[in-house]
C-alpha cells in the first residue's frame, strides 16, 4: 500500500432478473430457522469481533440465510412514481450482470418443487415494479411442493432468483456427484451476462462485469462466514474448463438457439466457489489451528466427471431464455475480449499441494479499533453506495483508517472481516496481485508514524485533492471523503497472459466490497468509482515514485494497469427517496433480525 496524503456505483436503476419458476425457499422455513444462527447475544458475530462462529449444519435453513446474505435485494426505494430495488451484492448502475447458480446434492434436505416443461421460458428482463413486489410470494404456498420429483442421489443446478429469494431448477444429473462427501461441501457459480452492462458501458463493460463478480465473490464469502462456513475459489483445479462448466450449468443451450437472437446475450461462467460448511478450524488470539485440511484429490469423483464431459451421464435441463432487447448495439472491440480470457490456462499438477497451501499463511498482528455494538448482518443488509460527500467529515480515530487497510491484507483468518481466502489458494499467483494508492484527505493522527505492522508507505504530502479528482472523471466524490484509492497491478499479464486477466479485477471488486463494510462499519459510507481516467495515476505518480522492480525486465510504465477506484466518506442523504422493505410483509421475518 503507498500513501498520498491529503460514473460510481449507481443504486438507482432499474436491473433485470431472470426467471425460472421451478423452485422457492419458503417463508415457512425462514421461521424454523434454528436459535443462534444469527444472535444478537453472540460476541463473535459482532463487527469488530475475531473469533471464528460456530458452524451452522446444511440444510435447508442455512442455505436460505446463505444466500440471504449475500445476493438478496436489500432494499426498495421510492422516489415520486419510480420504484427500483438494491441488492447486497452492488453493481455498477445497479444493472448487475452476475448470476448465482448453486450446485446441490440431492441428499441436502431441501423441498424440490414441480419442475417447468422444458418449453416454458425464463425471463431475462422483467424490471421489479409496484406488482411484482406485491404479487412476489403469490406462488409460494405448500402445494407447490413435489417431493415426488426427488431422486435418492444425484446432482441439481439452480439459479438464484433475489427477486422472491427463490431457487429454480435449471439442470437434474440423476447419477452424477462432483464429490464423495456430499455432506460437508457445496458449490457456488457465478455467471455473467455481459450485455446487461454493455449496452450502457461499451467496449469498458467486461471489466464492469469481472468488478461485480468479486463483490459478489466477497459477499459469497461473507455470507459464508456467518453460518461458520468457509468459501474458496476452485477455477485453477484442472478438472475445471469453461467448457465442462457451461454443459454442467446448462448455459451450452445458448449455442443451440438462434444466433441472431442470442449472440450478443450469451450466460457465460466465470467462476466457481466451494463452500466448506465442516471447516476443522479453531482460532486463538495468535494462532491459527487447521485439524482438517481438504484433499480435493480424494474427494472429488474425477470418473464422473470425465463421463460427464464425454456425455455418458443423462442431463435433464429446464427453462429456454428469452431476450433481454431485440436492438443490440455493436461493439467489436469488445467481443474478442472474453474468449481471449478463455484462454491460455495449463493444466496444474499441483492442485492439492495448493489447496492446502491455502491453511499456511500465517496470521498477522491485529490493530486495536475502537469497539463497534453494530452486528455483522446488520451491516451487510443496510450497505449502500455513497452518492456524496459532505466534504468535511474526518476519520478522527486513526487507529479505525488502519484497521480498513488491514482487513485487505491476505490472511486465512477465518473471521468475518479476515477474507481475502479465496484469492489466497495461489494457484497461478491469483490473488495478492492488487496494490493500493491511497489519497488521504481527511484522516486525524496521520502526522505521527504510520503503522508499523502495516506495509504502507508515504510517498508525498500535500493538498492532491484535485488531482483525485481529476483521475476519477472529475467527480467530486473522490475529493470530498476521507481518503480514495486507486487500485493497480503490474508485471502479473507479463505472467499469467490472457486466461488471468479477469482475475485482476474480480480482485479488485472483493477489495471494493471489504472496503464497503468497513466504512459502514465506523459509520461512514463507500463507493466504488468504475470512470477514471486509465493513465492519469500512472503517468503522474509510478514513474516518479515507484522503485524499479529488479525482476521486471521491461520496467515501463505499460507493465501496469489502474483496475478500480474507491472512496469513503460521510454521505450527504436525498430525503426525498422513500425506503421500503424488499420482500412483502408475509415474508417480513426475512428482513429483521433474528431474536
Amino acid at each position: 500500500m503507498t500513501m498520498i496524503q491529503t460514473d460510481h456505483h449507481s443504486d438507482h436503476q432499474d436491473y433485470l432478473f431472470n426467471d425460472f419458476k421451478d423452485f422457492y425457499l419458503e417463508q415457512q422455513q425462514q421461521q424454523q430457522l434454528k436459535e443462534g444462527i444469527i444472535n444478537d447475544n453472540d460476541h463473535s458475530q459482532h463487527s469488530d469481533s475475531h473469533q471464528f462462529i460456530q458452524r451452522c449444519e446444511l440444510n435447508e435453513k442455512s442455505l436460505s440465510q446463505f444466500m440471504f446474505y449475500s445476493s438478496s435485494l436489500s432494499a426498495t426505494k421510492k422516489y415520486g412514481h419510480n420504484k427500483w430495488s438494491l441488492r447486497v451484492n452492488p453493481s455498477s448502475g445497479n444493472l448487475h450482470p452476475c448470476e448465482v447458480y448453486l450446485i446441490l446434492n440431492s441428499n441436502i434436505q431441501v423441498d424440490h418443487l414441480s419442475k417447468n416443461d422444458s418449453n416454458n421460458t425464463f425471463n431475462n428482463n422483467s424490471n421489479i415494479n409496484n406488482s411484482n413486489i406485491n404479487n412476489s410470494n403469490s406462488n409460494i404456498n405448500n402445494s407447490n411442493i413435489n417431493n415426488s420429483n426427488v431422486n435418492d442421489e444425484g446432482t441439481f443446478i439452480y439459479s438464484y432468483q433475489p427477486e422472491d429469494h427463490s431457487l429454480q431448477l435449471r439442470c437434474e444429473f440423476p447419477n452424477f456427484s462432483f464429490l464423495f462427501n456430499q455432506q460437508r461441501y457445496f458449490f457456488i457459480c457465478i455467471n455473467t451476462i455481459n450485455y446487461r452492462e454493455t449496452w450502457k458501458y461499451g467496449i469498458r463493460s467486461y471489466r464492469y462485469s469481472q468488478l461485480d463478480t468479486g463483490h459478489l465473490i466477497n459477499c459469497l464469502k461473507m455470507s459464508s462466514n456467518l453460518l461458520g462456513w468457509d468459501c474458496f475459489m476452485l477455477n485453477e483445479h484442472s478438472s475445471i474448463s469453461n467448457e465442462f462448466m457451461e454443459y454442467l450449468l446448462g448455459l451450452d443451450q445458448f449455442k443451440e438457439l438462434n444466433q441472431n437472437e442470442y449472440g450478443k446475450e450469451f450466460e457465460k461462467f466465470e467462476t466457481i466457489l466451494v463452500i466448506d460448511t465442516k471447516p476443522q478450524i479453531s482460532l486463538k488470539r495468535d494462532e491459527l489451528i487447521i485439524n482438517d485440511t481438504i484433499q480435493f484429490n480424494e474427494n472429488m469423483n474425477i470418473t464422473n466427471m470425465e463421463d460427464l464431459k464425454s456425455g455418458k451421464l443423462n442431463r435433464k435441463r429446464y427453462g429456454t431464455p428469452n431476450l433481454l432487447t431485440n436492438e443490440h448495439q455493436e461493439w467489436p472491440q469488445m467481443e474478442p475480449i472474453p474468449i481471449l480470457c478463455e484462454q491460455g490456462k495449463k493444466d496444474d499438477q499441483k492442485t492439492q499441494q495448493n489447496l492446502e497451501t491455502i491453511y499456511k499463511l500465517q496470521p498477522i498482528k491485529y490493530i486495536e479499533q475502537p469497539k463497534s455494538n453494530l452486528l455483522a448482518h446488520d451491516i451487510i443488509r443496510t450497505r449502500r453506495s455513497a452518492q456524496s460527500f459532505d466534504g468535511k467529515t474526518a476519520i478522527d480515530n486513526v487507529n479505525n483508517f488502519y484497521s480498513i487497510l488491514e482487513k485487505l491484507l491476505p490472511s486465512r483468518y477465518p473471521s468475518l472481516w479476515r477474507c481475502l481466502s479465496p484469492f489466497d489458494s495461489e494457484f497461478k499467483s491469483i490473488g495478492k496481485n492488487v496494490n493500493l494508492i491511497l489519497f488521504v484527505h481527511r484522516v486525524s493522527g496521520l502526522e505521527k508514524e504510520t503503522e508499523p505492522h502495516l506495509p504502507f508507505y508515504r510517498l508525498m504530502e500535500g493538498d492532491l485533492k484535485k488531482f483525485s479528482k481529476l483521475s476519477s472523471c472529475v467527480q467530486d466524490i473522490a475529493s470530498d471523503g476521507c481518503f480514495s484509492l486507486s487500485m493497480i497491478t503490474g508485471r502479473f499479464l507479463n505472467i499469467e497472459h490472457t486466461h488471468s486477466f479477469k482475475y485482476l479485477y474480480q480482485e479488485a471488486g472483493f477489495i471494493g466490497q471489504v472496503l464497503y463494510l468497513e466504512a459502514e462499519r465506523i459509520g461512514l459510507r463507500g463507493t466504488g468509482i468504475g470512470c477514471f481516467f486509465d493513465d492519469t495515476i500512472l503517468g503522474n505518480l509510478l514513474e516518479k515514485e515507484l522503485p524499479i522492480d529488479p525482476t521486471d525486465t521491461d520496467n515501463e510504465i505499460s507493465n501496469y494497469q489502474d483496475l478500480y477506484h474507491f472512496t469513503i466518506g460521510k454521505p450527504v442523504e436525498d430525503k426525498r427517496i422513500q425506503n421500503i422493505l424488499p420482500y412483502s410483509q408475509s415474508r417480513v421475518n426475512l428482513t429483521q433480525k433474528i431474536q
